[in-house]
């Protein structure tokens, strides 16, 4: 029996790593999670977007590789498998495994093919190009480290001539701060794929450039120049007290549309705020109606939207958030999102909720737009009560080189601290009975911040923001 079974797992190896032409089309997306347990126990969590149409090449197990010498075969989750237009199977194989000791590991399956026909990826033969996914992380004691959920779908659709946009939305359970990194797709463990190009390198020009901002995770592409599937990946880095101590990696697909008439990006017309700042008890509220567009056919139609939404918010234990929407396309929409925050939800680094408005181009899904709100929830148990936002004045604002803090003349200690939008902290001094304080652009960068003061003397609050071009 045991010899049986050694068989049966080296034929599993080598069927996995032969590029079979009858199982030639794929793998569209994926990730890896894993999840801290206890002690030397950790569960993973493999999610894959693969085709639906690709019978012969249908996986009900995988093999996942652990880092420390040992893999097995992963069954996939029956009640989780989803069947979603656009002819993707969105699969869902979960394991738990227990380390010997503690140290650095890297997660990782390994699939022969990435579906056909994919414009950046050794075109026209794709599905030769292995699927590779992994993520690495710390494994501790003193750690106690899971790495991030990715909530916005590694899948989005857009169209030529109009820019692209995905937000990757990563919610970190234990509290890190989370960078990201946009990066060649992987074909193993130690090399990128070949013949690998950039989206903005098909059909290349003024009009076709990408961006990528990695304090937020959101890819821009402005704007795709032609029809097909495409394939990125981003890396989801979390950081605790400055140091590194996991890294996921995600290859998505992007599928690009072509229409007659595209029209302009669909809008929500709400004014959401770059920063929510509030303390445990205090309730989110917000409406978020769509802004009107007439078809760009030029007839009397009007668009109709949707709108989504993906938060930690939603993932937290009590006190859950709610999205209040009527399904389906509508002219207007007036969807709610409430949230009666806790001390439970109290952190330092913010809630990104996310929200995705998205038109009915298409019969089952159209051109997207995304919509970040950072909300950043303060413990009651706080030592700052309050705010006097009027004590803080900025100028120039916007600035080229320098802002001037002034403290309408008072001389009073105070700690200064520099947020970007996203709530990360980028610079902090001490200002030391001083009625101002000039703020250097080289200290921050570019881009639009928030500067918190706390006056000692008066236990007092203010924040002001400011924006170096």
């Amino acid at each position: 029996m045991k010899f049986f079974i050694y068989l049966l797992r080296c034929s599993l190896v080598l069927f996995l790593t032969l590029p079979f032409k009858s199982f030639a089309t794929h793998n569209r997306a994926g990730e890896i999670q894993v999840e801290y347990i206890d002690n030397l126990t950790c569960r993973a969590t493999i999610i894959t977007y693969t085709k639906t149409s690709s019978v012969p090449a249908d996986r009900p197990q995988l093999q996942i590789f652990w880092g420390d010498g040992k893999n097995d075969l992963v069954q996939r989750s029956n009640d989780k498998v989803e069947l979603l237009p656009n002819d993707i199977k969105k699969n869902i194989y979960v394991m738990t495994h227990q380390y010997d000791k503690y140290g650095n590991y890297t997660v990782s399956t390994l699939d022969p093919n990435r579906n056909g026909g994919i414009l950046n990826v050794n075109f026209p033969q794709s599905d030769a190009i292995p699927f590779y996914i992994q993520t690495s992380f710390i494994l501790s004691n003193n750690l106690k480290n899971s790495t991030p959920k990715l909530l916005n779908a590694p899948i989005d659709r857009g169209v030529v001539g109009i820019p692209f946009k995905h937000v990757v939305n990563a919610f970190d359970t234990d509290g890190d701060s989370v960078a990201f990194r946009l990066m060649t797709p992987l074909m193993n463990k130690t090399s990128v794929v070949s013949l690998y190009e950039f989206p903005d390198r098909i059909k290349a020009g003024a009009n076709n450039k990408i961006t990528f901002n990695e304090l937020t995770g959101e890819f821009t592409w402005n704007s795709p120049q032609q029809k097909g599937e495409y394939a990125i990946a981003i890396q989801v880095i979390s950081y605790r007290n400055g140091t590194a101590i996991d890294t996921t990696v995600r290859d998505m697909q992007i599928l690009i549309e072509t229409i007659s008439s595209p029209g302009l990006l669909p809008e929500i017309s709400t004014e959401i705020p770059q920063l929510l700042e509030v303390k445990a008890g205090q309730e989110v509220f917000l409406v978020l109606k769509s802004k009107t567009q007439q078809n760009p056919d030029g007839s009397n139609a009007v668009k109709q939207y949707k709108v989504t939404v993906t938060s930690g918010a939603f993932e937290v234990a009590n006190s859950k958030a709610e999205f209040n929407n009527n399904k389906g396309y509508r002219a207007i929409t007036t969807d709610t999102f409430r949230w009666k925050v806790i001390e439970q939800h109290a952190r330092k680094m913010p809630y990104m909720v996310v929200f995705k408005i998205e038109d009915n181009t298409f019969d089952s899904v159209g051109i997207v737009n995304f919509y970040m709100l950072p909300i950043k929830v303060n413990s009651l148990s706080s030592k700052i009560q309050e705010f006097d936002n009027q004590r803080i004045k900025a100028y120039p604002n916007p600035a080229n080189d320098a802002v001037t803090l002034d403290f309408e003349g008072e001389k009073e200690s105070a700690q200064l601290e520099v947020f970007d939008i996203t709530c990360r902290s980028v610079f902090s001094t001490r200002v030391k009975n001083q009625p101002s304080y000039n703020l250097k652009k080289e200290n921050v960068g570019k881009g639009t911040f928030f500067v918190r003061m706390y006056f000692e003397q008066s236990d007092k609050m203010a924040v002001q923001k400011v924006v170096f071009q």
